[in-house]
């Protein structure tokens, strides 16, 4: 177990925290708009690296896949012509995911262009944490708000999302974890309405763990605990990460699958 942890604590505070410090200015730094030139090719490469060799370090290696049009079916939500309804924006604004572990993290950051996250507003005053998350223009929410508060930062959401799908320059998708909680992976538990209060379209995805003993989620134990438990395992474990075409809301989602669901008429569109 030991070489293991001290595999994933060098990898984590070594490259990662000195090569983003040197080129992206270090911690507290505010990313107002997406990093370009080389800085966004060396920071796409150095996280995708650091987050492979971190869940290596934790037993697991990474299966990402990319479902086609034609291995997908919306139809039940969108319509028997859901696929001529095309998505219009310059890039898809949103990935929806189960959240399952610390792991999902580092592996939505592993695909090609990885994404945004609305990590807690107390990640910003972690050096480590503020790297990975501040480059890609991160939302930090700050959950413990009134209503009213809650409701600004759904907005502010919203006008994120907006930007993505029409700005010129490469902003980076937001992954928001639809349930807006953790869960063990084998249940689905009622969304939140963070990712679709905007009535925008999403790319929905999902992560699977294929473990031998050790189960990556909360439901036993959290934090240094987990970590170590999982550092201890000898199996190589697998996370599935898998991407489904751009999901884009018509009509027919509205009315006649609403009218499948009881109470349709006091709900709100998303």
């Amino acid at each position: 177990m030991l070489p293991r942890v001290v595999f994933v604590v060098s990898v984590l505070f070594g490259p990662l925290a000195i090569g983003i410090a040197v080129l992206y200015g270090g911690h507290g730094k505010v990313f107002d708009t997406p990093l370009s030139g080389w800085r966004a090719t060396a920071f796409k490469y150095l996280t995708w690296t650091t987050c492979q060799l971190m869940i290596f370090g934790f037993g697991y290696v990474i299966k990402h896949r990319e479902f086609t049009e034609a291995e997908t079916d919306y139809s039940k939500y969108l319509g028997p012509n859901w696929k001529e309804n095309k998505f219009t924006g310059k890039r898809v604004s949103t990935l929806i995911s189960n959240h399952v572990s610390f792991l999902d993290f580092w592996t939505w950051l592993s695909v090609g262009k990885p994404p945004a996250f609305t990590p807690a507003a107390n990640v910003r005053s972690m050096p480590i944490a503020h790297h990975f998350c501040g480059p890609l223009q991160s939302v930090y929410v700050d959950r413990d708000q009134s209503k009213e508060g809650l409701d600004r930062i759904v907005n502010g959401l919203i006008e994120r999302q907006k930007v993505i799908e029409t700005s010129d320059l490469e902003w980076a998708p937001i992954c928001i974890f639809a349930e807006g909680t953790v869960t063990n992976g084998k249940n689905l538990s009622r969304f939140r309405r963070g990712a679709f209060a905007g009535n925008l379209a999403v790319q929905p995805g999902f992560l699977q763990y294929k473990y031998a003993t050790v189960g990556p989620d909360y439901a036993t134990c959290k934090g240094l605990e987990l970590g170590l438990m999982m550092c201890a395992e000898s199996a190589l474990n697998t996370i599935y990460s898998h991407r489904y075409p751009i999901f884009v809301p018509n009509d027919y989602l509205y009315t006649v699958y609403a009218k499948t669901i009881p109470g349709h008429e006091q709900m709100e569109k998303w």
